[in-house]
């Protein structure tokens, strides 16, 4: 809700719909998917927890970095950035 300070009522309901079905979609698909993609692709647990460790760092250590920078909105639909975090959105706004 911070990245688009100026939306309507109506507007940030939107996006926090949109930001719990994403989750509760990613989710559910985990549920039932994790397993089998996992052995697919040869991931175990222990390198799926160290792997979003050093993307959670990266990110840390970027926002630190470059805390002084504002951030400027692209679009209106963020509510699955938190999620995504495609790194083309977050270069425009950087």
């Amino acid at each position: 809700m911070g990245l688009y300070p100026s939306a309507s009522p109506q507007q940030r309901k939107h996006q926090a719909f949109l930001g719990i079905f994403t989750g509760l979609g990613i989710s559910i698909g985990f549920i039932f998917l994790g397993k089998i993609i996992f052995s697919a692709l040869g991931i175990t647990v222990a390198d799926f927890q160290i792997a979003g460790g050093l993307i959670l760092l990266i990110l840390a250590t970027r926002e630190l970095l470059q805390s002084g920078r504002p951030i400027a909105v692209v679009g209106t639909n963020l509510g699955s950035v938190p999620l995504g975090m495609p790194d083309s959105i977050w270069d425009r706004h950087c």
